[in-house]
């Protein structure tokens, strides 16, 4: 169960020893039964970004890996390094598989025992301002290789079409 709402309370059930919070929503999710124990995550709403966005940055990237000579995913990967959102530092037994699901990790040095990587997160799990971000650098380093661009009201307009 998912759903987009607000808090519209929080009490204090005192014979319980328990918190109430209350959600108001205009869609009623799929409840399950009253009592059914959950886990519950309830995190700040922000707007996905389109699928538009994302193509265009694609686009994008394959035109810059032409101009460069390599592939839009190495494009990605360097893109993800400049205007990425960094997750972590960690350190792994040389040659020790890293991949992981979200995450892209570039190697950085190797210490005798331990690979050294930094972790960034892939955009597929950015939000709305994230993925803006990244798309403006992107069209950045279009413009410096001498790639044409969308204009700015278009680039504009795709960042306005993003939904929910």
């Amino acid at each position: 169960m998912e759903f987009v709402g607000k808090i519209s309370g929080v009490s204090r059930d005192v014979l319980n020893d328990m918190y109430v919070v209350s959600f108001t929503t205009s869609e009623l999710p799929d409840l399950p039964e009253k009592g059914t124990l959950l886990r519950v995550n309830a995190k700040q709403y922000r707007k996905k970004r389109s699928l538009d966005a994302n193509a265009y940055a694609w686009v994008l990237m394959s035109k810059i890996g032409d101009a460069l000579h390599i592939t839009k995913e190495e494009v990605y990967r360097q893109e993800l390094k400049k205007y990425g959102q960094h997750a972590f530092i960690f350190r792994v037994e040389h040659g020790t598989n890293v991949g992981v699901d979200g995450i892209y990790a570039a190697f950085l040095e190797y210490d005798g025992r331990y690979d050294i990587y930094e972790a960034f997160y892939g955009s597929s799990t950015y939000d709305t301002k994230e993925m803006s971000d990244f798309i403006e650098g992107i069209v950045q380093d279009a413009k410096e290789l001498g790639i044409e661009t969308i204009p700015r009201m278009e680039l504009d307009e795709i960042k306005r079409k993003w939904h929910i």
